[in-house]
C-alpha cells in the first residue's frame, strides 16, 4: 500500500476514547453517513441475478427465485472503521466533527496493518467509487460461480454471497468520492455479536465493535490535525499534555482551512 499515513476524523470524545482505551470502534455499516451503504451493493447484485435469471430456462426459475430471496434477506454483520487519505478536508470536518470540535488522527499504515492482521477476517482496503467497476465486478462474481458444474444449488448461492461480502463493503456511491476513503472491515460471527457495544447518535443508538489490541501493542498514531478552532494554541497545549500523560510522541498540526463556525 502506497499510503504511509491514513486519517480518522473524530471529535474530542472520540480522541480521548481512542487514546485512553487504545481501542478503535468499528461501526455497524448500516449506521454510517451514507444511508444507502450496503444496500447499494445489494441492489447491484439483485439486478445482476435478475437479469441472468430472466434468460434462463423455466426449469431453473425456482433456483433464481430462491437466490433473489436470499439476497433480499441477506444481512451480514459488517462493521467498519473509516480512514481517509486527506488530513485536512473541509467536507470531512463538517460531516464527522462538531463545530470547533474536530481532529483527524494520522495512523502509520504499515504498523496498523500488522495489528489488524491479527484479527481473523479483518481487511484494510481502499474504497472504489466507480459505478461501472461495481457492476462489472459483481457480475463477474455471479457468472464465474454459476458456471461451475456439479455443485449443490445452496452451495452456489453461499459461495457467491461469501465472495460478494469480501468486495461489497468497499464500494460507495460516487458522490462520496472526495472523501478518498479506506476501510477496515470486520465480518462478525453471531458469537462475536455478543461483544458489540452501543453509543448515542443524533437519531438512534449506534452499534459498534470495539477493536481491542493486546499489550504491548500501542496504536501507531503519528500525527494529529486540529480542526478549525477559535483557540488553536490552547488546543495544542492540551494535546501535548494528553500525549505526555500516555507517553506518546505525536506530531501536532493545525488545520490550514480558514473556516470559522464560531
Amino acid at each position: 500500500m502506497n499510503q504511509r499515513i491514513l486519517y480518522h476524523y473524530t471529535n474530542r470524545e472520540g480522541l480521548l476514547g481512542i487514546i485512553s482505551s487504545q481501542e478503535l470502534w468499528a461501526t455497524d455499516i448500516n449506521y454510517l453517513n451514507d444511508s444507502s451503504e450496503f444496500k447499494y451493493a445489494k441492489d447491484i447484485l439483485y439486478d445482476e441475478v435478475s437479469i441472468i435469471g430472466a434468460s434462463e430456462p423455466k426449469d431453473k426459475r425456482s433456483f433464481f427465485e430462491n437466490f433473489l430471496n436470499r439476497i433480499y434477506y441477506f444481512h451480514p454483520n459488517l462493521f467498519c472503521f473509516s480512514l481517509s487519505k486527506n488530513d485536512d478536508q473541509l467536507s470531512q470536518w463538517r460531516a464527522y466533527c462538531q463545530p470547533n470540535n474536530g481532529y483527524s488522527i494520522g495512523f502509520n499504515v504499515n504498523k496498523l496493518l500488522n495489528m489488524i492482521n491479527k484479527f481473523d477476517g479483518a481487511k484494510l482496503s481502499e474504497v472504489d467509487y466507480d459505478s461501472s467497476n461495481h457492476s462489472l465486478k459483481i457480475k463477474k462474481i455471479v457468472s464465474s460461480t454459476l458456471s461451475k458444474k456439479n455443485i449443490d444449488d445452496d452451495k452456489i448461492i453461499d459461495d457467491i454471497l461469501n465472495e460478494f461480502i469480501s468486495y461489497a463493503p468497499y464500494i460507495k456511491h460516487q458522490t462520496f468520492s472526495e472523501e478518498d476513503e479506506f476501510r477496515i472491515i470486520f465480518i462478525l460471527s453471531d458469537i462475536l455479536m455478543k461483544e458489540i457495544r452501543f453509543r448515542t447518535g443524533k437519531s438512534f443508538l449506534i452499534p459498534y465493535y470495539p477493536i481491542v489490541f493486546n499489550k504491548p501493542d500501542i496504536l501507531p498514531i503519528e500525527e494529529i490535525v486540529i480542526g478549525p478552532s477559535p483557540h488553536p494554541e490552547l488546543e495544542r497545549e492540551s494535546l501535548n499534555k494528553l500525549f505526555d500523560k500516555f507517553d506518546l510522541s505525536v506530531n501536532i498540526k493545525n488545520s490550514l482551512i480558514p473556516f470559522r463556525s464560531w
